[in-house]
């Protein structure tokens, strides 16, 4: 289906999606009257999914799939689908700090219909996760276009990373949504655990942030607006990933950290092939090692073995000096003695 080139440049589970496709293609090329194909996706349980009839299946058409291979205009199944198991992912990871949303519900039609119910809905995903401080959630403001909201309810503060190129949108009803959502997730967990707050007539808002700088579409690339959303979401969990460690690699660094110099022991070597400070004992047996006589010592402290090498270097400097002038000194003594004989 794809050109050589680019499947050579597909990742293995592209490459997966490409090949059982393309099989399933020549079968049904083979057939005399072909069904239509539908994918079927079930959408887990337990992790805070829209998972009640009717989005607890997601039909994704082989027409969608051929445009997401193609690179072309995607459909809200597809981002949904990403965004699901971007954010089953993170559930399974226990990723701190960050938290995507199903997406089913954030459409036009339910921001400006059903309002309040969609911001008890985002309430709850927020109280939820409460221990998450950044929510991604894509918002379908039409059928084809879609833009990556990052909602930070401890600041009070909401992000549209959007890469259309209109540059006028109306984000009025999904601004009123969040707003509301913000003032139920506050009322939930107290007001005195945010960070910043933003009130308007003595109710609690968001600071909406709709015309952040971010990757935008190019003249070519209208409609493109859910690919680049999906580009956005992958960018932010990395970062996210980038940013902070697991905790069992944290609780690693937290142990190496809490160690003493008691736990420790600093080898000087003295005379090796490379004198210094040394604090495992295997580099140290290889300096060492063939060296006869008081070669080197261990220190509990690294302190007193820096002191211990430092003062070991002076007084071979000392040496040093103390050789030639000792050897001048016979000479011209020598020379004297002879002087005084000759004379």
């Amino acid at each position: 289906m794809l050109p050589a080139h680019v499947v050579d440049k597909l990742t293995p589970d592209m490459r997966n999606v490409h090949e059982t496709i393309l099989m399933k293609e020549k079968l049904l090329l083979k057939e005399i009257n072909p069904s239509y194909p539908i994918v079927i996706a079930k959408v887990p349980t337990g992790f805070g999914f829209v998972n009640t009839y009717p989005a607890n299946l997601m039909f994704i058409r082989y027409e969608d799939i051929f445009r997401l291979l193609h690179m072309q205009q995607l459909d809200r199944n597809l981002v949904r689908l990403v965004s699901l198991s971007m954010a089953h992912d993170i559930a399974m990871e226990n990723t701190a700090h960050i938290a995507i949303m199903d997406p089913f519900y954030m459409t036009p039609a339910t921001t400006q219909n059903e309002q309040a119910f969609l911001a008890k809905y985002i309430k709850d995903f927020l109280v939820l996760n409460k221990d998450k401080k950044c929510f991604v959630i894509p918002y379908f403001r039409e059928l084809k276009y879609c833009t990556l909201l990052l909602f930070h309810p401890y600041h009070s503060h909401v992000t549209y990373l959007d890469s259309g190129l209109d540059k006028e949108k109306d984000f009025t009803d999904v601004k009123s949504t969040l707003d509301k959502a913000l003032s139920g997730f506050i009322a939930e967990i107290g007001v005195d655990k945010l960070r910043h707050e933003k009130k308007v007539k003595g109710c609690h808002v968001c600071y909406h942030i709709t015309k952040f700088p971010c990757l935008k579409q190019s003249a070519d690339d209208n409609g493109m607006e859910a690919w680049f959303a999906i580009l956005q979401m992958r960018a932010v969990v990395r970062s996210q990933n980038d940013l902070l460690l697991p905790s069992g690699l944290q609780g690693n660094f937290v142990n190496m950290s809490d160690t003493t110099d008691e736990n420790m022991t600093y080898y000087v070597v003295y005379h090796g092939r490379v004198p210094g400070v040394y604090e495992d004992w295997e580099d140290c047996r290889r300096q060492v090692h063939r060296f006869s006589g008081n070669s080197y010592k261990g220190y509990t402290t690294l302190e007193e073995a820096e002191t211990r090498y430092a003062n070991f270097r002076a007084g071979q400097r000392r040496e040093m000096w103390r050789t030639p002038f000792i050897v001048m000194l016979l000479a011209a003594t020598a020379s004297l003695v002879y002087y005084v004989i000759v004379v």
